[in-house]
């Protein structure tokens, strides 16, 4: 299985990032076709990146109110912190952790034949319909969950391309499509298809420094 982890099409050009030499960046985008005819979509209008010894990760998120505190506060601390600034109804947010990460650019790839496919770490995170994120408590644990049906995955066919960082912004260019993933809080298996593909820029926050993605 491809590596991904849970937390809780042709690219259209919706908005534009630019990054210091003016050059102009799209939007990461597409629609999740999960198998049992659920659908959502990952519209990523605002990403945030870091690096750090090699290690690169960026957080895609579907909701343009979404900041770089949210994102760490998300990602440090799971399901207790409100994720609904990062969130729209019936869309996918996506994270990625990237290995050997080299500022002049780095490529990965899903095939086997290579190694590349081990350096990078995905989770597709999907809120399905509408619906709320709500403080619940469910067995021992207790949190902010989506009153709604939740599907989590990752790819298994992708290309990405990384480059930048070091305090300036990640430039990332991905492709993906056909999914293995999970309605986990309904202990069920569930595939999914989908172009997801679109080169963008993810502003640099610094604060996902101290986040448990980082050892050095």
């Amino acid at each position: 299985m491809r590596p991904w982890i849970a937390i809780l099409f042709p690219a259209l050009i919706l908005a534009c990032e630019k990054d210091d030499t003016g050059v102009e960046y799209g939007i990461l985008e597409g629609t999740i076709n999960i198998e049992d005819g659920e659908t959502a979509i990952l519209e990523a209008t605002n990403v945030f990146g870091y690096d750090q010894g090699g290690v690169a990760v960026v957080y895609f998120a579907g909701n343009s109110a979404a900041t770089c505190e949210d994102v760490v506060a998300h990602l440090d601390s799971g399901d207790s912190a409100d994720p609904t600034s990062l969130f729209d109804d019936d869309s996918c947010n996506l994270f990625a952790q990237i290995q050997d990460f080299d500022s002049g650019g780095s490529s990965y790839d899903s095939n086997f034949d290579g190694d590349t496919w081990t350096k990078v770490t995905w989770a597709l995170n999907c809120a399905l319909g509408d619906g709320d994120f709500e403080y619940e408590y469910i067995g021992q644990d207790s949190g902010y969950y989506w009153s709604g049906r939740w599907w989590q995955g990752g790819p298994d066919t992708w290309n990405l391309t990384a480059s930048g960082g070091g305090g300036d912004g990640i430039v990332i260019e991905a492709e993906m499509n056909d999914y293995d993933g999970d309605y986990i809080y309904e202990f069920e298996d569930a595939t999914a298809s989908g172009l997801v593909s679109g080169t963008t820029l993810a502003t640099w926050c610094e604060e996902l420094s101290e986040t448990g993605f980082f050892t050095n």
